[in-house]
């Protein structure tokens, strides 16, 4: 079982992410086509898009960009690390034998679709 960790990139990106914006969507590209060839090697591939995510990797964004990003959220806080394994847990367990290719948001519903 193959779960890829990438990222939901909606709308006109920043300028100069031009690099960060392809490989997220290479992520996905890999990702299906890795669902395709190895299931017949029972092996499946599902794809987590979690969004804005306190992590170390942005502990240098504003503070004021995580409260704005919360109060935009229908749960009106940003994603958690332990949110985004809770639905990793579940992609490998046994429960979710029958997904693959699947791409699974986790933002609490601040982007629906």
């Amino acid at each position: 079982c193959v779960v890829v960790l990438s990222e939901l990139c909606l709308g006109a990106p920043s300028p100069r992410y031009a690099p960060y914006v392809v490989a997220k969507y290479a992520l996905l590209g890999l990702a299906k086509c890795m669902a395709v060839e190895l299931a017949r090697y029972g092996c499946r591939t599902n794809v987590v898009l979690p969004g804005l995510t306190e992590t170390p990797l942005t502990a240098t964004l504003p503070k004021k960009l995580f409260e704005f990003e919360a109060t935009k959220n229908p749960l009106q806080r940003i994603t958690t690390p332990e949110d985004v394994a809770g639905v990793v847990a579940f992609l490998v367990s046994r429960d979710a034998v029958y997904l693959n290719g699947a791409q699974l948001t986790v933002n609490g519903g601040a982007v629906m679709g």
